[in-house]
């Protein structure tokens, strides 16, 4: 009997997923516009990135699994308290 071939579905952090904000190994941030893997559909796409939180920089285009040495930017509010 043969076994049957199981697709691992990747885990949150181990690819490119669109809306994420990701900074690279060299401290820039940058947004997924596109591709990366789809979890509903369960497709791979090279992942579109833009530089910047916003995603409004500079186009990259990466491999959907490429985040060696990447990690999953979360802002941090500032506890400072400006006063006038």
């Amino acid at each position: 009997m043969k076994a049957r071939h199981m697709e691992c579905m990747p885990n949150v952090g181990d690819c490119f997923e669109v809306g994420q904000v990701w900074e690279s190994p060299r401290g820039f941030l940058y947004k997924v516009t596109a591709g990366g893997y789809d979890h509903e559909k369960r497709t791979r796409n090279s992942a579109v990135l833009r530089l910047g939180v916003d995603g409004k920089g500079r186009t990259v285009v990466r491999a959907w699994d490429a985040v060696a040495n990447w990690v999953i930017y979360q802002h941090k509010p500032s506890n400072v308290k400006w006063t006038a």
